[in-house]
């Protein structure tokens, strides 16, 4: 634990635990005066007493002395009036100071340098841990009237400065730093068997706040509101906003949890941003995912709401979204007030002499201690106003928070602000002649607002401006447009949004305790004229469609429960009208296998589809359900392959003489109606003439490719994650196999030689690799082969046959993802949808321009087809779309039809060039 301190400006640091939220809550506090044995130490602040005989006659003083028990009563009053104010009157402050007379304090044994020792940070922890106990101890043996049972928080204040602010040379170095003191902080400083401070009613102490007398030195006036109200704020539980490793500023002026509790110098600390508000439960986001236009959000604080969010929230992927808010008043500018009061003047006056010369109705300051006790607006402080764009990543406050480091690493803030004049000013530290000086804790240009004269705004927060909307998992496209911001003169600030690749209804939540989702399929339904998706996870089946509705009912997504304690392994869907549409989906367990109908009509009483069968097996299923017109097949570890009809019944069995671990049906050809091979992890069957059967050994890292002329074997380079892909891949003619290893997408002929340009190797994340199998479709329209492919750290990667990465992808949906995404025709629009599901549970689609006729559609889900059957009897190759270097047919505009005075153009070039 370090102090709080200030480097130049004002930079300091506190420590705290965990998140919750609150409603209403009353915090009593029992204030604890101590003073230390007086001495004359040159290295501390003070002799060691408060200043109670002393008089500070300036009328504009912050913080004056005396510091009597009048004087902390008012501290405490400050801190109310504040948390009655940003909280709405959520949080109630109530306090009493002890001694209880005037001018008393408890005065410890040791000087004040004993508790600071200057030396090592393991030193000064254990002795300011002492000094909280040792205060704590002597009050409580001095005091019969104090009793601790009836207050929520100890406040522990102090004789002397605080070591709070660093301004230049520290010439007082064994003064005590302010700090919020935690449990696991005594235990760390004293010992893990610590368990509080013992005292006689109530206890014990485990937890308390240490705060000086008063921050004014070096005729550098600080009020102690600022650091007060903050670290109760840490009492609260909210995170810090700073570095703790660079103590370098994260958010700036705009939280109460980083440097904005020193906004006017500490008299008017800033109000808790969105992000904090959220946590706390102050103020509940309205959350957005449809494009609209003229979005209104109220200015935090106004009288004027009129029904209007304080906060929206726009969802980025699973782990990250944007939070704005409305902050500031554009009629109350302190910064200009403040140059122009100290114009021609020897000395810079105080920020209490600005308030009570321009704002003296809109405070209120006491008058037997001097202290502001209230304001009208805590947002005064801010440096200007206007929407503020919050960028929140909970998957670093999933892997910070604990340690309460969100925002230790300046590159992957936890909690960020997109800086509205496109230069990340906020944590920097510049010199006096550099040209970001003075704005390394924000500016009035970080606002988002109509007139904002900042070089590079452009009153728009896309994907190609600067900042952007992308996500900070690996820099994905979010496709996020926000733009049209309004003036900021008024109480309610209006805003449009739109989103490419929008698909109504997405992305949404299968389940709320989904976890380890690990086969997805995709198909058309009987009576029904769209494609579902369907899901599995450890238990249960689920299946969304168009609009984000659910199969049977619109806003239930679950169709079937494994009431067993094995997972569901694969899942299959069944034509049997040979309609193209199916009237039956199957799921294989561990050692089951299940039917269930897809009719409406036989929706059983519990919502859920109605069961047909359930068959037990004397052994493990290991392969993928394979449907081929009137039979489901399976493979099982006992070296079994078994055929069954649609009522779940055993109709053939075929013992192999080594494991198979998938399968694909041919009957009616030359190949057996069980193909197999020597232990293969997957495999494809081609019909037509020249191959027949292509597998993969994983043990041997093996492929082989059988014909009637025999077998060809090869040797690869790097293991397939799942089923691979069969495509020309090279318009030759002649098949290739494509798969997914951990860290690229491998191509080969059959011969075995790696196709030109691959494998294609994407940036990926520390320990993040790619999952599932490559889709292979023309995705952007553009007449050239794509691939699209999934990560286990949330991303969807797009690239060409050439190499290229896609200028759309990558996607991100945060969390992780176990399985392919699936191309399918989610609703009756003329585009093709781009669906995956997080191993979380949550499922995304994407609106692509791709046609359902389009030839270019080769390779849609993970084992080809909804039936699973890995078997190619269609020609897949492609053909250029046209010789045109742009072809007029691909260029289009959207969202089409166009609202608004907004478009984006597209268009697709057959090779590089330069485009005006």
């Amino acid at each position: 634990m370090t102090a709080k301190s200030i480097m130049c400006q004002l930079v300091f640091v506190f420590l705290l635990i965990s998140v919750s939220a609150y409603s209403q809550q009353t915090i009593k506090i029992c204030a604890i005066r101590v003073e230390f044995t007086p001495d004359q130490n040159e290295l501390t602040t003070g002799d060691g007493t408060f200043m109670v005989d002393t008089l500070t006659t300036d009328e504009f003083a912050i913080d004056p002395a005396p510091h009597n028990r009048e004087y902390f009563n008012d501290q405490i009053n400050a801190a109310a009036n504040y948390f009655d104010n940003v909280s709405d009157g959520r949080i109630i402050i109530e306090g009493d100071v002890f001694p209880r007379s005037m001018n008393g304090a408890y005065r410890l044994s040791n000087p004040m340098a004993f508790y600071n020792p200057n030396t090592t940070d393991e030193e000064i922890n254990r002795a300011i841990s002492q000094l909280f106990v040792d205060a704590i101890e002597l009050a409580d043996s001095e005091d019969q009237t104090l009793d601790f049972s009836g207050y929520d928080l100890v406040v522990i204040f102090h004789a002397g400065v605080g070591k709070d602010i660093d301004t230049g040379f520290d010439e007082t170095p064994q003064d005590i730093p302010s700090l919020f003191i935690t449990h696991d902080f005594l235990k760390k400083s004293l010992g893990n068997d610590f368990q509080g401070v013992p005292v006689n009613d109530g206890g014990p102490i485990t937890q308390g706040i240490l705060l000086p007398e008063t921050e004014n030195q070096d005729g550098y006036m600080i009020a102690l509101t600022g650091f007060f109200v903050s670290n109760i704020g840490s009492y609260l539980e909210l995170y810090d906003l700073f570095s703790p490793s660079t103590q370098r500023s994260g958010v700036g002026r705009f939280d109460l949890m980083d440097v904005g509790l020193l906004n006017m110098n500490g008299l008017v600390p800033a109000k808790p941003g969105a992000f904090t508000r959220k946590i706390l439960g102050w103020d509940e986001p309205v959350v957005i995912n449809k494009p609209q236009n003229n979005i209104e959000l109220a200015r935090l604080g106004c009288e004027n709401q009129q029904n209007k969010p304080f906060v929206i929230q726009i969802p980025i992927n699973n782990d990250e979204y944007f939070l704005l808010e409305y902050r500031g008043d554009s009629n109350v500018d302190l910064d200009s007030l403040y140059y122009e009061l100290s114009s021609d003047r020897d000395e810079m006056p105080s920020y209490l002499e600005l308030l009570k010369t321009y704002c003296n109705d809109q405070i209120e300051v006491s008058d037997s201690s001097g202290v502001l006790l209230s304001i009208t607006d805590y947002d005064w402080g801010l440096p200007g106003a206007g929407i503020l764009i919050w960028h929140i990543d909970e998957s670093v406050i999933a892997a910070n928070g604990p340690e309460n480091k969100i925002n230790d690493d300046p590159k992957h803030r936890a909690v960020d602000i997109e800086e509205a004049d496109g230069s990340e000013d906020i944590g920097q530290s510049y010199y006096f002649l550099e040209g970001g000086y003075g704005s390394e804790l924000g500016t009035w240009v970080d606002f988002w607002f109509k007139d904002n004269k900042a070089y590079l705004y452009k009153n728009e927060f896309s994907n190609s401006s600067i900042p952007n909307t992308k996500a900070n998992l690996n820099n994905a496209v979010s496709h996020i447009t926000i733009n049209n911001f309004s003036g900021n003169n008024s109480d309610i600030m209006t805003f449009n949004y739109l989103r490419g690749f929008y698909e109504e209804g997405y992305p949404l939540s299968l389940t709320a305790d989904s976890s380890n989702t690990a086969y997805s399929i995709a198909g058309l339904v009987e009576s029904e004229t769209s494609e579902f998706f369907f899901s599995c996870d450890s238990g249960n089946i689920y299946a969304a469609g168009a609009g984000g509705g659910g199969l049977f009912f619109e806003n239930k997504f679950m169709i079937a429960k494994n009431n067993s304690s094995t997972a569901i392994i694969s899942l299959a869907l069944a034509d049997t009208s040979a309609n193209q549409k199916n009237e039956f989906l199957f799921a294989a367990a561990k050692d089951s296998l299940y039917g269930f109908s897809l009719d409406r009509s036989n929706v059983g009483g519990d919502s859920l589809a109605q069961k047909l069968f359930s068959t037990g097996f004397n052994a493990s299923i290991i392969s993928p359900v394979v449907i081929k017109n009137d039979s489901i097949y399976l493979a099982c570890n006992n070296d079994s392959i078994y055929a069954l009809d649609f009522s779940g019944n055993i109709i053939n069995s075929v013992s192999t003489i080594h494991g198979v671990a998938d399968i694909a049906i041919n009957t009616g050809s030359r190949l057996p109606d069980f193909t197999g091979a020597v232990d293969y992890a997957a495999l494809a069957a081609l019909n037509e003439s020249g191959v027949d059967l292509i597998t993969y050994n994983e043990l041997t890292k093996i492929f082989s490719v059988s014909n009637p002329a025999g077998v060809d074997e090869f040797e690869v380079s790097a293991s397939p994650k799942g089923q691979f892909a069969v495509v020309d891949m090279d318009n030759n003619g002649v098949y290739d196999i494509v798969f997914n290893a951990d860290n690229g997408i491998y191509a080969y002929n059959l011969k075995g030689f790696l196709i030109s340009g691959f494998p294609i190797k994407p940036k990926l994340l520390e320990n993040e690799n790619l999952v599932g199998t490559p889709l292979i479709f023309d995705a952007d329209g553009d007449g050239i082969l794509d691939l699209i492919a999934s990560t286990s750290a949330g991303q969807v990667i797009g690239y060409n046959v050439n190499g290229y990465s896609l200028s759309d992808f990558p996607l991100s949906v945060g969390g992780g993802i176990e399985t392919s995404p699936i191309l399918t025709q989610l609703d009756q629009d003329e585009g093709m949808e781009l669906m995956v599901v997080t191993s979380g549970g949550s499922l995304y689609a994407w609106q692509l321009t791709l046609k359902e006729d389009d030839p270019q559609i080769f390779w849609t889900q993970s084992n080809y087809n909804a039936a699973n059957n890995v078997l190619i009897e269609d020609k897949l190759t492609y053909k250029p779309v046209t010789s045109s270097l742009m072809p007029s047919s691909r260029a289009y505009n959207y969202p089409n039809p166009n609202s608004g005075s907004y478009t984006t153009i597209r268009y697709y070039l057959n090779e590089p060039a330069s485009v005006k």
